[in-house]
């Protein structure tokens, strides 16, 4: 009888060490893994950076695109996760930034980015639980009017206008 009260103490314990190692390798994947591809791409998972942990490979992996539409440049971002600092980002006009990571184990990954555009400026989430069901290659075309995003790179939608959110539209990249 007094192996019957055991086991829930065991269960519990288990179930606190395997968060405890989740929340662990998450942070280990983002240092690990933060470098500077070749083709000036940020990958923050171990298996494409070098790293040896091959725990991040049980994840999907995500890049996320932020593409710079305004004609004559000038745009500026900050983005983030708890984990992973990009660094202010200012690509030419036509060019994008991306990177590429794993989700973390636990499926709470979340990067957020702070944009700026002369005396315009705007935040949001890039990637979230909600966007990660919506893609694995997730597009940010960003431009005067707005944040368009896209699954697919071509058919976009506009989520935010860069005083707050705007009701979705379709976006035809090429318009």
């Amino acid at each position: 009888m007094d192996h019957f009260f055991l086991l829930p103490f065991l269960l519990i314990s288990f179930c606190v060490v395997s968060l405890t190692h989740a929340a662990d390798y998450q942070h280990k994947v983002g240092t690990i893994g933060n470098v500077l591809a070749g083709d000036g791409r940020h990958i923050l998972d171990g298996s494409d950076g070098g790293g040896s942990d091959g725990g991040g490979r049980l994840t999907p992996k995500y890049t996320v695109h932020i593409l710079n539409r305004f004609p004559l440049g000038g745009l500026t971002f900050h983005c983030k996760s708890g984990d992973d600092d990009l660094g202010e980002q200012a690509p030419e006009a036509g060019q994008e930034f991306n990177w590429t990571f794993r989700e973390s184990i636990i499926g709470t990954t979340l990067f957020f980015c702070s944009f700026k555009f002369g005396g315009r400026s705007q935040t949001f989430n890039v990637f979230d639980g909600t966007i990660r069901k919506q893609c694995k290659q997730c597009y940010w075309l960003v431009n005067g009017d707005g944040f368009f995003f896209s699954n697919d790179n071509s058919s976009y939608r506009k989520l935010h206008d860069w005083n707050g959110f705007s009701p979705h539209y379709q976006y035809q990249k090429n318009a």
